[in-house]
């Protein structure tokens, strides 16, 4: 696949990605298995735009959307195109990162 991918439960806690994630991002995800993705490894994803999505994708029962996102904090997501699905099974949601 030539984008990220990354497997999240309800609480944003990392379940599952793919090797060119852990490569892009450089870093070692099976340390972070079950730890937050928010949180402890991209806190300039952690807000309203981005996070709010996430959450609010989870509260409607429908998780299903794609948007662009830019930040200055963080040069692994200077310009990326998300699109967050369910993963079709229980408090599983997948983040599928392009990097433009």
């Amino acid at each position: 696949m030539p984008f990220g991918v990354l497997k999240l439960d309800g609480q944003g806690r990392i379940i599952g990605y793919n090797r060119l994630e852990e490569q892009i991002a450089g870093v070692d995800y099976s340390t972070y298995l079950s730890h937050n993705f928010f949180n402890e490894i991209a806190p300039c994803m952690d807000n309203p735009f981005f996070r709010g999505r996430f959450e609010d994708g989870i509260a409607e029962g429908n998780l299903a959307m794609d948007f662009e996102f830019e930040s200055d904090l963080d040069p692994r997501a200077e310009h990326i195109r998300v699109r967050m699905l369910n993963a079709g099974e229980p408090n599983a949601y997948w983040i599928f990162i392009k990097r433009l």
